[in-house]
């Protein structure tokens, strides 16, 4: 048995198809149905049963995918000691918009400026989707925004942000420095996708306070957001550096929210136990360090 047969193996058992798992691997489904039938066969076991349409894991199989998750991440640590002390190195980081767009570019600069031989991946994603790529070891840590639910992750908080309400300049909030949390009360909104941290925070304190809202337009692209503020089809709530342009020209407004803390931190998250490389220690220790980098 194979590593590779082990990834194909979690993948059948994570989407409940061979042919599925084919596509999301990028392979051939005969490629999935050998790599099942030679752990079979290896071990005379049978690992799903057919229902329907769909695989289901057999009690056996259920307690492989356990011993499989656990392998398959020690094999990925140890190919990143084993990288690290040839100094053929590339990290892995999930970063959610905000700090992706905003707040890792110098941080990467300087790493790679330390240490010229590094290669730096980043994915920008929700904090939804970076927790599961990190419990999957597809990334080695995440810079994230909003909240980790795995006790299987570690959080450290490495920077504070704070949010504010976000409007045009024909908006009625526009040039009040802050406003009233009632004042939220019936406005159209203009969000993140479901899963983001900063529209995490923002329902949350809505519901808490017991303020309804019409939540317009479900936004994946800044860029998109900032369109719609500008033509007032509503209001947003987001970080003032992603609009700092707007800001600045008068476009855009930014104003506080009085009576509350709108503040959230920015936390390095990872898998407990994780193999922390000189190169990864480092891009740490930049994070740290640059607390204010904005």
């Amino acid at each position: 048995m194979t590593i590779r047969n082990l990834e194909i193996f979690t993948k059948v058992a994570e989407l409940g198809s061979m042919s599925a798992a084919a596509k999301s691997l990028y392979i051939t489904q005969p490629s999935v149905s050998l790599a099942i039938s030679e752990i079979e066969k290896e071990y005379d076991i049978k690992l799903f049963d057919r229902v329907g349409n769909t695989l289901c894991l057999t009690p056996t199989g259920q307690q492989l995918t356990i011993y499989a998750a656990s392998i398959i991440h020690q094999y990925k640590e140890m190919e990143l000691f084993l990288q690290d002390e040839s100094h053929n190195v590339a990290i892995r980081v999930g970063a959610t918009a905000t700090i992706g767009y905003y707040i890792i570019s110098p941080i990467i600069e300087q790493l790679q400026r330390e240490l010229p031989g590094v290669n730096c991946e980043v994915t920008v994603a929700s904090t939804g989707i970076i927790q599961e790529k990190l419990l999957k070891s597809e990334l080695d840590i995440g810079f994230v925004e909003g909240d980790i639910t795995s006790s299987i992750l570690v959080v450290k908080p490495v920077m504070e942000d704070e949010l504010a309400v976000i409007c045009s300049s024909s908006h009625r909030f526009y040039g009040r420095h802050s406003i009233p949390l009632q004042e939220l009360e019936g406005e159209a909104f203009i969000l993140r996708e479901e899963g983001s941290g900063t529209r995490a925070r923002l329902e949350t304190v809505l519901r808490e306070n017991h303020i309804s809202y019409r939540p317009l337009w479900d936004c994946y692209s800044f860029e998109a957001i900032k369109e719609a503020l500008l033509h007032n089809l509503g209001i947003s709530v987001m970080s003032p550096r992603v609009v700092k342009r707007e800001l600045a020209t008068g476009e855009l407004w930014a104003c506080r929210l009085e009576d509350i803390s709108f503040r959230r931190t920015f936390d390095l998250v990872c898998r407990k136990g994780k193999f922390f490389s000189n190169t990864l220690s480092r891009f740490v220790e930049i994070c740290e360090g640059n607390r204010n980098i904005y």
